[in-house]
């Protein structure tokens, strides 16, 4: 029931756009962005959505699956140590579509 991993670097959180079709991938539920990036961000004056655009924000993996097995795969993970939750969800759409909720605004990439 794994539908996709994508390594979220190269490319932010845009890089799915590369691997679905008629998809609205909504990121809305964010790990918190690390402090690094708040940096980047101010020093380099870049926009929230540019930022999303080309650095994954803490996102390492996104791993694309059901609801049922994300479940599984978080519980396996915390036995780990590792940090892992539910960021977003897909739709059908008639065209390829990603939001990325950041900081209280919706970003459109």
């Amino acid at each position: 029931d794994i539908h996709g991993i994508i390594h979220n670097t190269g490319g932010g959180h845009g890089k799915v756009r590369k691997f679905v079709k008629n998809k609205h991938i909504v990121k809305d539920n964010l790990l918190e962005i690390p402090p690094l990036f708040r940096i980047i961000q101010k020093e380099s004056g870049t926009s929230m959505t540019d930022m999303l655009k080309v650095f994954n924000m803490g996102t390492r993996l996104e791993i694309y699956t059901t609801e049922k097995v994300a479940g599984s795969i978080i519980d396996v993970c915390n036995h780990f140590g590792i940090k892992a939750q539910v960021i977003g969800h897909v739709l059908e759409a008639p065209e390829t579509r990603i939001t990325v909720r950041a900081d209280g605004s919706d970003h459109e990439l």
